[in-house]
């Protein structure tokens, strides 16, 4: 989160279809200056409230431009919620597999030495078979 200035009155700006925090915020113009001191103007979600010059706080990634805020509360608990469930069933289906293709390798290689076995026990039987 960095600090940033409205460059228009939030009320004359047009209200977002679906505001991302659900309080009612807008779209309006702000500036704001990068961390490498280079001044930038854009669009973000302010309160519908703020007049020209009010300071917000918007937030930037590492090269300086507006991203979405990180989540917050119960909807922060839920995207981890959502990450761990799915790093579990990754996690479990991975196990699952390895061990398929374990149980599989190992199936193979007892057929290959029962082949082999049974090479040199057919001659023996055969013999006793037709003889």
């Amino acid at each position: 989160p960095i600090p940033a200035v409205l460059v228009e009155n939030a009320r004359d700006a047009a209200p977002a279809p679906v505001s991302e925090s659900g309080d009612g915020g807008v779209w309006a113009a702000v500036r704001w200056t990068a961390p490498d001191g280079t001044r930038h103007t854009g669009r973000a979600e302010v309160p519908a409230d703020g007049e020209k010059g009010d300071k917000v706080t918007v937030h930037t990634d590492a090269n300086g431009r507006l991203v979405s805020a990180p989540p917050e509360g119960a909807e922060a608990g839920f995207q981890i919620a959502m990450a761990g469930i799915t790093v579990a069933f990754v996690t479990s289906g991975m196990v699952l597999l390895v061990g398929w293709i374990a149980r599989a390798r190992l199936r193979l290689r007892r057929l290959d030495l029962w082949e082999a076995e049974w090479r040199q026990v057919e001659p023996t039987w055969r013999r006793r078979m037709t003889g």
